[in-house]
């Protein structure tokens, strides 16, 4: 499931578009507060997307899965999250 708005976040140009893939729960705890911002205006949204749901997921259920989610930026707003 890929969470994204171009509505809040329209692209300025294709080159400004950058991703990360987040690999390590720091990187993934940074991300708290934007993906839920970016949850709010998805039309996806689900209290099964939330950064909360998935945190707890990830803390309780995971096994010996790794942690890997890749968010995508326009310029320094972030517009799309595939956890």
């Amino acid at each position: 499931m890929i969470l994204s708005s171009t509505a809040v976040h329209p692209l300025r140009h294709a080159s400004d578009l950058t991703t990360q893939v987040i690999t390590d729960v720091p990187a993934f705890l940074e991300l708290q507060r934007h993906w839920n911002e970016l949850l709010d205006a998805s039309v996806s949204r689900t209290a099964f997307l939330t950064w909360e749901w998935l945190h707890s997921w990830w803390t309780h259920v995971r096994g010996n899965a790794s942690l890997s989610a890749i968010a995508v930026r326009s310029g320094s707003q972030l517009i799309a999250i595939a956890p």
